[in-house]
């Protein structure tokens, strides 16, 4: 095993770079410094698979000397989904065919503003000196509600896993039990609804099924115990369920969307008072989810972010 990697599996918590962490015999992973933010590498006979490479220049080159300790070509640069802290790699690494769902094109055009807004924010934020404008990153390949590369001797099954986002994929490797999560089943923040509540709800059921002995999600500790995996599943279907029916009767009642927050502002969920925010945005946008009467350019996670008098820091 190469200096740059570590082993075992860990529930590393850290915002600190730590170098990779072989966590399979196929799976590297490594957490960066901003947003708990996880970036992954399958390796298979000297091919590779990049997950969501990010975030900062060094941990680009972390990326770069993984690959060259094990003799390893990119042939795949998967993006989950289209947020903008998930779509910096296909710059770093030209000529690797993208792969994303078959929403993502729609979804990455028509929010292209949004995305470069909110780079250039957390650039400024970060220290980042950039004097180049972004592109916005396009696919090469897409899959639908479920798909599969080849990898050199391994197969990774890509599933359509929406609820945070339409677009959203978690890659699976069913031999090893592998799933990589995207940005679900975290637990270092409450789910965010950002796209679907009921959608979220099917995800969650669908993955409750399945075979899981390694989890990694987009942000957060990678674990491969089994009862937390599993209370990280019930957890979240819990705060859903709850947050839905709080929701949904606030609507019926006739309550406005700041009345329906403070309905909401005793639910238990995971680290309080840390997530409180994003937690009243989940009770905004499922408040409009169930046609609330509020302005959504003014609430919930898909508001008009550029101008909101809150911002939401992201890390």
């Amino acid at each position: 095993m190469v200096d740059d990697c570590q082993s075992p599996i860990n529930n590393h918590k850290s915002t600190i770079k730590m170098p990779f962490t072989q966590l399979t015999p196929h799976l590297f992973a490594m957490q960066c410094r901003s947003m708990y933010y996880n970036t992954g590498v399958f390796i298979s006979d000297g091919q590779a698979a990049l997950i969501d490479p990010g975030l900062f220049a060094d941990e680009f080159a972390a990326i770069r000397k993984l690959l060259r300790a094990h003799k390893a070509k990119p042939r795949w640069l998967i993006l989950t989904h289209s947020h903008w802290d998930h779509v910096l790699g296909p710059e770093q690494f030209p000529g690797v065919m993208v792969v994303a769902h078959n929403r993502y094109r729609e979804l990455a055009l028509s929010n292209v503003d949004d995305v470069r807004w909110a780079l250039a924010d957390w650039w400024r934020r970060s220290g980042v000196a950039r004097t180049e404008p972004f592109e916005m990153p396009l696919p090469d390949v897409t899959v639908g509600e479920r798909g599969a590369l080849t990898l050199g001797g391994i197969t990774l099954e890509l599933h359509h896993v929406p609820g945070h986002a339409a677009d959203q994929l978690a890659i699976y490797h069913a031999e090893s039990g592998t799933l990589w999560a995207s940005d679900i089943l975290s637990d270092s923040e409450v789910p965010y609804v950002s796209d679907n509540l009921r959608d979220y709800g099917l995800t969650l059921e669908k993955l409750a099924a399945w075979n899981i002995h390694t989890l990694v999600p987009g942000h957060g500790a990678w674990t491969n115990n089994a009862a937390e995996i599993r209370a990280r599943i019930t957890g979240d279907q819990a705060y859903l369920w709850e947050l839905g029916s709080r929701v949904a009767a606030g609507v019926q009642a006739g309550h406005s969307i700041e009345q329906t927050v403070q309905i909401c502002a005793d639910m238990l969920y995971r680290r309080y008072p840390d997530c409180e925010f994003d937690h009243q945005l989940n009770v905004e946008s499922v408040y409009l989810e169930h046609g609330g009467p509020a302005d959504p350019k003014r609430y919930g996670w898909n508001k008009d972010w550029q101008n909101a008098e809150k911002q939401w820091s992201g890390d």
